[in-house]
């Protein structure tokens, strides 16, 4: 081939290249963000954690109030109690969940939290 059309070809790949990158924003449709996706991934993991411990938290309360309850911090609640505090747990888990989506849930009122 002549190197006059191997010029040619070559100025054409990287001129339409360039111009994908343009308009593109300089993203390739491959590219995924590795620090933005870490970053989500180091803050649902503490979303989760934190959750939890505040989970323990209200379970070992609702614990001290039982009739008869030693001063351990676990036992086992009577059903009506445990769902009230699962609940709790679930809403907070979605709410986790849907910040790392990048939406964004509103935390649980006052009176929506564990009794």
């Amino acid at each position: 081939m002549d190197k006059r059309v191997q010029l040619a070809l070559m100025a054409a790949v990287l001129l339409g290249g360039g111009k994908y990158l343009y308009l593109n924003g300089g993203i390739l449709p491959y590219q995924v963000e590795p620090l933005q996706v870490a970053q989500r991934g180091i803050e649902l993991e503490q979303c989760l954690y934190a959750a939890q411990m505040a989970f323990d938290v209200h379970w070992a309360a609702a614990c001290t109030t039982q009739v008869g309850a030693d001063d351990s911090a676990e036992c086992d609640l009577p059903d009506t109690k445990a769902a009230v505090v699962n609940a709790w747990l679930n809403d907070e888990e979605k709410r986790c969940m849907a910040e790392a989506r990048g939406t964004r849930l509103s935390r649980l009122s006052a009176k929506d939290g564990p009794r």
